[in-house]
């Protein structure tokens, strides 16, 4: 049974969406409004950066389209700008997250000045990039490798997010040892996943999910070069629960704000921004043009959608044995997946938790404690 203060009070992660726009078509990308030109207000920027300020605790303010880039240079240095006015620099860190196509020597530039944090998406070779395409249906895999090429240059340290998808879930070793020659920092994994735009056509088997884990576990174990987020957090959670540090009823969830070009707000997931429009508005629990963040959130965080997922938080912790390394799972993903958030178990689940964490235990001796190169 979890504690029914299931949310913690500060939201330690903000994300913006500072343009609607995306230069690429990618074939599982969940957002209907890419080919919108619009831009984040500055308004907007200016009144989340109070409300971190009033909250005097560290922040990740995660800029998230759309693809950040195509907001241009000097405008999203306005809002960089507008960050630094009204935000004392020890309450936030700024981040991005880019499909890389459009890094040049003037990206480098601010991301060094705003000291912003990266993460890169890319999906392996050129053949696993093969659902990453412009709106010309043109590859944009070599333009990519070229934005990371200038990160390295200027010894920039970014992440890697790779969508597993069906031009790769087959070949998840040379997936993983192209990721590495790229020298990330970290890499993430999801599958394609079920949500907003992309509905109806993402479906792996458990046979392919586990197969893929499960080599990848292999051939990861061989060369652990770069940390593996899901591997990662499946082995903290272990060597926790190991060492008696782990506490079941202890669970805390952030609310996750997310704010639009127009300033609203939705709470959890920011994949509730990319519903229909028909349906967006039930999502949405306030507007930072006209009510501070704060308040925004304590009110929302009784929202309809807020109090399906903390019943179906509640189912999940009685039901699955994997528990402790999801405390939850993902709304969005009980949302596009079964239809209600009141639910338990979706493929998002299996697939970024239960089958990494399974695999390790089929491979690993769980009575022993794992080194912190594995864990780090």
């Amino acid at each position: 049974m979890i504690e029914t203060t299931l949310f913690t009070q500060h939201w330690n992660t903000v994300v913006l969406q500072p343009t609607s726009l995306c230069n690429l078509d990618c074939t599982y990308c969940y957002l209907p409004d890419r080919l919108e030109k619009r831009y984040i207000k500055e308004g907007i920027v200016k009144n989340t950066a109070s409300a971190i300020s009033r909250c005097k605790q560290k922040t990740m303010v995660l800029w998230h389209g759309g693809e950040p880039l195509m907001t241009g240079h000097e405008r999203f240095k306005r809002y960089l700008n507008i960050f630094s006015e009204f935000c004392p620099a020890q309450y936030y860190q700024h981040s991005i997250q880019t499909n890389g196509s459009l890094l040049d020597e003037k990206w480098c530039d601010l991301i060094m000045d705003y000291n912003i944090r990266v993460g890169v998406s890319l999906d392996g070779n050129a053949t696993h990039n093969g659902s990453r395409k412009n709106w010309n249906s043109q590859d944009i895999f070599d333009e990519t490798v070229l934005g990371i090429q200038k990160l390295r240059e200027r010894n920039i340290p970014f992440g890697i997010i790779a969508v597993i998808n069906r031009f790769n879930v087959n070949e998840p070793e040379t997936m993983y040892n192209f990721l590495v020659s790229l020298k990330p920092n970290s890499i993430s994994l999801n599958f394609e996943e079920n949500e907003g735009a992309n509905v109806g056509r993402a479906v792996f088997s458990r046979d392919q999910i586990d197969n893929f884990w499960n080599r990848l576990f292999k051939e990861w174990r061989k060369h652990p070069a770069v940390s593996i987020r899901q591997f990662r957090d499946s082995l903290r959670t272990m060597n926790r629960l190991i060492n008696e540090s782990y506490v079941p009823r202890d669970v805390r969830r952030n609310l996750y704000p997310t704010i639009d070009t127009e300033g609203n707000v939705v709470l959890l997931s920011p994949e509730f921004i990319s519903v229909s429009k028909k349906e967006r508005e039930k999502f949405i629990v306030g507007n930072v043009l006209q009510k501070d963040l704060e308040s925004i959130v304590a009110e929302g965080s009784s929202a309809w959608y807020i109090e399906d997922f903390i019943q179906g938080t509640e189912m999940c912790a009685k039901s699955c044995g994997y528990f402790a390394f999801c405390h939850g799972g993902q709304a969005s993903n009980k949302f596009f997946e079964n239809g209600s958030i009141k639910t338990t178990e979706t493929q998002y689940c299996y697939a970024s938790r239960i089958s990494p964490t399974q695999t390790i235990l089929d491979n690993v001796n769980a009575t022993n404690q794992f080194s912190e190169k594995e864990t780090v």
